[in-house]
């Protein structure tokens, strides 16, 4: 994922939780609103509650390669956050590419029914 796909700031944070669009799935829960951009933006929060910095850091890991892998969502120019749960420490690495392949199946058929 290359920093320009990133979201860095708090404002930019901000400015995607406050345009409450969400979708929630078992290990993670994600928040979106359409950017001006021709690409799609990730932000990643994994909350100290998940556990210690290693398994934060674990984690983040294994969001960023599945964002690299699975989503395919540059036509889509979206702003989302990433917000993991409590329950992504049990899972697996495949078990979450599960969820991210979903994800990004579920927002491409929202935004298509917004277009028609």
């Amino acid at each position: 994922m290359d920093l320009k796909h990133r979201l860095k700031t708090n404002d930019e944070f901000k400015n995607v939780l406050d345009g409450r669009h969400s979708l929630k799935y078992q290990s993670f829960k994600i928040y979106y609103v359409k950017n001006s951009l021709n690409y799609s933006r990730f932000g990643l929060s994994v909350s100290k509650k998940v556990g210690n910095a290693v398994t934060r850091n674990l984690i983040k890991r294994r969001f960023r390669a599945n964002i690299k892998d699975v989503c395919d969502l540059d036509g889509l120019c979206l702003d989302i956050v990433v917000i993991a749960q409590k329950s992504v420490v049990e899972m697996n690495f495949s078990e979450i590419q599960s969820e991210f392949k979903q994800m990004n199946l579920t927002l491409k058929e929202k935004l298509n029914e917004k277009k028609d």
